[in-house]
């Protein structure tokens, strides 16, 4: 596996829409989407208060992850645009829902590999 991310945009298709996204987030990308979950303030006695904004991750995949987006009736792709997609229409819900998906899965963990004691190298779920 390379060390660093790729940059080819991945398509996602939707009844007539099609958005491109992020092969995968790098370092950086991860860690701003991760942020908008959590806040930390200063409490009380020196202790660190800790908010938690789970809504707003799912949202924060997107507009850190939709490099472009095509279909009838998109605007230009903005933070805003995104934001005011309508969660009660059934092809915003279904485009939002294949995006989302598309994401986890080009940024989900590799399954590490371990030795046999052979020496061949599997993946711990037993494949080759």
């Amino acid at each position: 596996m390379p060390m660093f991310v790729p940059t080819e945009p991945v398509p996602v298709v939707s009844g007539a829409y099609t958005v491109w996204i992020r092969p995968r987030m790098g370092l950086d990308l991860r860690n701003k989407v991760r942020d908008v979950v959590f806040q930390l303030t200063p409490g009380a006695g020196g202790e660190v208060e800790v908010t938690r904004h789970l809504n707003e991750y799912n949202t924060a995949l997107l507009i850190h992850n939709i490099v472009r987006w095509e279909g009838p009736g998109l605007p230009p792709l903005t933070p805003e645009a995104v934001r005011s997609l309508d969660p009660s229409d059934p092809e915003a819900v279904a485009l939002v829902d294949a995006v989302l998906a598309r994401i986890q899965e080009c940024n989900a963990a590799p399954v590490p590999l371990v030795k046999s004691p052979a020496g061949a190298t599997e993946s711990i779920s037993g494949g080759g």
